[in-house]
């Protein structure tokens, strides 16, 4: 009777271990490996850190016609640059998404102010800038307008919102504005910081109400040489909001605060600025350039 009890209870210990490892197939290493193999069709490349801007970067790179309004004062509309159809940061942006999308096709539209109509005026067609590999394009518009300032682009909006280029509406608006709000001794452009960040916030509510489903991108204002310390109120204003709605942004101040250097010329900014102290030369454009390229995908 002993035997047969032992005999019994070493064929339990044989079985049991068996039943509980079948019994649980979801843990089988097989199966999670090809489960993990297959991945949506809809996965975002990790191009940045930022969830914001990487997912506008993915919308670039997977659309078939993607079209950029780019907005703001007289920096946007490439006031001092030596030559604007080229080399305003806005032109220079476009240029440089060519080559991050080789295959894709570049246009330029570039938006002329109009002082009688106080309006921006955009050509009939659109400048070809690279011929691409397949079919897909980017457009990159230009809107700047000299004295813009969050107000006067809430005043202006029709430069940009529900305007058709070819027939399309925008799908990205990069705003950067916020210089001549700033600015305390023009009383007819200077806000306080929460009235400017309210501004702000109303140009956004704007542009989703018409665009419900396209981005914005606020990038923070360069620099003032002669009394930053006005400017830099208005730059935390434009973190906060974007912070609070969850907006994307680029910060265009801390780039050119950390090019500043103490003692050197055109108020520390060097190559950067113009002897007017807040324009940007050729090579403080292409940075800024470069700086929306490397936040968006990683690289210049």
């Amino acid at each position: 009777m002993k035997k047969l009890l032992v005999i019994i209870l070493a064929l339990a210990l044989i079985v049991l271990p068996l039943v509980s490892c079948n019994s649980d197939t979801a843990k089988d290493p097989v199966d999670q490996t090809t489960e993990a193999a297959t991945e949506p069709e809809d996965t975002l490349v990790a191009y940045v850190d930022d969830p914001l801007l990487n997912e506008i970067a993915n919308k670039i790179a997977k659309s078939d016609s993607y079209l950029i309004f780019s907005i703001g004062d007289s920096i946007t509309e490439g006031k001092n640059a030596s030559d604007r159809k080229n080399l305003d940061y806005t032109a220079q942006f476009a240029k440089k998404l060519g080559e991050q999308f080789s295959e894709k096709a570049i246009y330029r539209v570039d938006g002329i102010k109009n002082e009688n109509t106080e309006t921006v005026d955009y050509p009939n067609s659109a400048r070809l800038i690279q011929k691409g590999t397949d079919s897909s394009k980017i457009t990159v518009v230009r809107s700047g307008y000299g004295g813009n300032t969050a107000k006067r682009l809430i005043d202006r909006s029709s430069d940009f919102i529900n305007k058709e280029i070819n027939g399309e509406t925008g799908n990205l608006f990069i705003i950067c504005v916020g210089i001549n709000d700033s600015l305390q001794n023009t009383p007819e452009k200077y806000v306080i910081p929460p009235k400017y960040k309210q501004y702000l916030n109303d140009l956004i509510d704007m542009i989703y109400e018409s665009h419900p489903d396209a981005d914005i991108i606020l990038m923070t204002p360069t620099y003032v040489g002669y009394d930053g310390s006005w400017l830099t109120m208005h730059v935390n204003a434009m973190k906060t909001l974007a912070k609070e709605r969850e907006i994307a942004l680029i910060d265009l101040n801390k780039l050119w605060m950390d090019h500043w250097v103490e003692g050197a010329g055109e108020y520390g900014q060097g190559d950067w600025l113009d002897t007017d102290s807040c324009h940007p030369t050729d090579k403080g454009h292409e940075a800024i350039a470069d700086e929306m390229i490397r936040c968006l995908f990683g690289s210049k």
